[in-house]
Order: structure tokens, then C-alpha cells, then sequence
């Protein structure tokens, strides 16, 4: 996440995230890539972050700890 995270603020937003998946957007339209990004964003914030990951994943039944979110993170 500090990779990404460039306004270094906990927190991913939509710039961030499509940098981040540059070599994926070349695959996907913008649209496909907002879609993605917004069913992460579940808050509505217009970032992403660890809490918003966690809720994400237990909708698509995973449930995923805080610490897993830190090493999927680094």
C-alpha cells in the first residue's frame, strides 16, 4: 500500500488505483476499471482503504483479518 499510497495518507484513491493497475488498464475500459475500484470502495469515499477491503471482501464471502490486509498490502 505505501507503493501506491502516493499522497502517503492510509488511503487509495482512484488516481492511486489506476496507477497501480497500469498494465491491467491496457485490458480494461476506464468504465470496467471504475466498477472494480467502486466495489472496493464501499463507503463511498472515493478511497480505498484497509477497513473498506476488509467490508469488500466479506461481501464476496472471504473473510479476511486486518493483518491479512497488511500482507496482502506490502
Amino acid at each position: 500500500m505505501a507503493e501506491i499510497d502516493y499522497h502517503e495518507n492510509g488511503k487509495i484513491n482512484y488516481s492511486e488505483f489506476l496507477a497501480a493497475t497500469l498494465s491491467i488498464n491496457k485490458f480494461m475500459s476506464n468504465e470496467k476499471m471504475w466498477m472494480i475500484f467502486k466495489r472496493f470502495d464501499v463507503d463511498d469515499t472515493d478511497f480505498i482503504s484497509k477497513e473498506n477491503l476488509i467490508e469488500a471482501m466479506a461481501k464476496m464471502d472471504r473473510q479476511i483479518t486486518p493483518e491479512e490486509v497488511d500482507n496482502l498490502l506490502k
